[in-house]
């Protein structure tokens, strides 16, 4: 009988656990499934002989992963993994790798790692002369930039990926004229604006992709608005809710939700409406963890309350926007909420509380840089203002 090697059964029973992680993440992953192919995947990432079942399992893991919350521990795998793939001299898993950690850093807003990510990635592709990934990277790093006010270098990135897509490339064709169009929205040129991310959702139409439907028809949604054309504006943001919800529950539903719920109570005058739409959008986010949108959900539901004058209601959940603002490290956020605290605590009478709340925010704003320091500013006066009326 031959002897058993104790190493050699756990490398096999390590890979055979992998090709069965890899065989889930072909379905739905809900969290107790997911536990288990993360499992899988720490057990394969410990050794480079089972790197093959590793690379397998985050590269079938990303894309499911962009529509869920669980952002520390994927991350961690992510740049895991990258570090596997230079050490092993596996140039295209660390281009594929970079691109995919790159867009998870630019989703939570950390811009330098999504630069330095998406940029390895970009380089790695130009390198190796594969145009598909050069696009992608080039589109994701073109975002980044429109993101932070770097239009031009935004502009010049979007034609380095239109030079390297092919005309079936849909959906990064797509990609590129949404690009555009928030720029051209950003700069207030709402025609311009219009005309590309109608160009983002005819493309992602053809790609016979609800998502991709949704989010075009999401991105449309802002512009029609500052167009006055409000109804169409809410009436894509209902077929988007439609289609996703045919989908199942995701966080790009609870943001379909959020955005509605705010045009509802902003333009069209219909708070209960409003109300219901902040709720399932809190309710989603709770549920897949997504902190940060939640922390927007709460603001927005705060401020459906106080336009239904539902006083108690509206500070208390102010009270957690607030909290919630702190433990993301966003000041600015917690001022707006702040803000609407105090009008609902002088609604109330509870015009002491009130006060020190006010000079407490006119301190943290003197704090600020320019140009947010003025804009907030000019909102705790208009709030002081309307507290002499009450």
């Amino acid at each position: 009988m031959a002897e058993l090697i104790p190493s050699q059964v756990f490398r096999t029973y390590v890979r055979r656990n992998a090709l069965y992680a890899l065989q889930w993440t072909q379905g739905p992953l809900p969290p107790d499934r997911l536990s288990l192919v993360f499992q899988a995947l720490d057990f394969a990432l410990s050794m480079e002989e089972t790197w093959p079942q590793a690379r397998a399992l985050l590269l079938a893991l990303a894309p499911p992963m962009s529509q869920k919350a669980y952002h520390t521990q994927w991350l961690a795998m992510l740049e895991q993994g990258l570090e596997q793939a230079r050490t092993l001299g596996d140039e295209e898993a660390v281009m594929l790798l970079s691109w995919y950690a790159g867009e998870w850093y630019r989703h939570l807003t950390q811009y330098p790692q999504a630069q330095e990510h998406l940029t390895r990635a970009l380089d790695l592709a130009s390198l190796r002369d594969d145009r598909f990934w050069k696009a992608k990277a080039a589109n994701r790093l073109a975002s980044l930039a429109y993101y932070q006010g770097r239009f031009q270098e935004a502009e010049r990135l979007i034609r380095l990926a239109q030079q390297n897509l092919a005309e079936e490339e849909l959906e990064e064709q797509g990609y590129a004229c949404a690009v555009l169009g928030g720029v051209r929205f950003t700069q207030r040129q709402w025609q311009g604006a219009y005309r590309y991310l109608r160009c983002a959702l005819d493309r992602w139409n053809q790609t016979a992709r609800p998502r991709l439907r949704a989010q075009g028809l999401m991105n449309l949604a802002p512009v029609t608005r500052r167009l006055g054309r409000v109804e169409e504006a809410a009436h894509y943001l209902e077929e988007a809710i439609a289609t996703l919800e045919a989908e199942g529950p995701s966080i790009l539903l609870g943001v379909a939700h959020m955005h509605l719920g705010v045009l509802l109570d902003d333009d069209a005058d219909r708070p209960e409406e409003a109300l219901q739409h902040h709720r399932r959008a809190e309710a989603l986010f709770r549920r897949f963890r997504d902190s940060r949108h939640l922390a927007m959900a709460t603001t927005n539901l705060g401020r459906a309350y106080f336009n239904l004058a539902r006083w108690s209601q509206a500070i208390e959940t102010m009270e957690q926007a607030m909290a919630a603002w702190e433990a993301q490290g966003d000041p600015v956020r917690k001022l707006r909420a702040q803000a609407v605290l105090i009008a609902a605590l002088a609604k109330t009478g509870e015009l002491s509380r009130a006060q020190q709340l006010l000079q407490r925010g006119y301190e943290d704003i003197s704090r600020l840089s320019s140009p947010q320091r003025e804009v907030l500013a000019d909102v705790f006066s208009q709030v002081e203002a309307r507290m002499g009326e009450d």
